[in-house]
């Protein structure tokens, strides 16, 4: 799925292409033998016109940029009201500034929902590499 986090990291709120993820084929033929059904007859049967669709002959899933949106919505609102609760607290009412670090920092949609959720309150920062952030110190 290292395809899917390349994308997901690559996804932008303004992205008006389709995102093509590979799939492995061991997951392919995984698939096929729990679910009786090749991946590709899934994405028809549950997907049918809601932006997702599947080449069997790449075992590439494309996703229309409505539907990237969509897989960030929920968890960029829980994060963004995660940060409000703490940042409601008496603890860090002086706070200023917001870093952004972590593998999904890199996420042009998370970055742009946080901006746009406290661009009144704080200074957001991002480093050069945020997945590195962590480790670097």
């Amino acid at each position: 799925m290292a395809a899917f986090e390349a994308r997901k990291r690559s996804a932008s709120p303004s992205q008006t292409t389709t995102s093509n993820i590979s799939l492995p084929f061991s997951f392919i033929n995984f698939f096929k033998k729990l679910k009786g059904m090749t991946v590709e007859n899934a994405v028809k049967k549950y997907t049918e016109g809601k932006g997702i669709s599947y080449c069997s002959k790449l075992g590439m899933l494309r996703l229309e940029p409505s539907v990237m949106q969509q897989l960030f919505a929920s968890v960029t609102k829980q994060i963004i009201a995660h940060i409000w609760d703490i940042l409601n607290s008496k603890a860090v009412k002086d706070v200023t500034y917001l870093f952004l670090v972590g593998g999904f920092a890199e996420s042009q949609i998370l970055q742009s929902h946080i901006r746009n959720a406290f661009t009144s309150r704080l200074k957001l920062i991002i480093p050069q590499s945020p997945n590195l952030a962590i480790l670097r110190g």
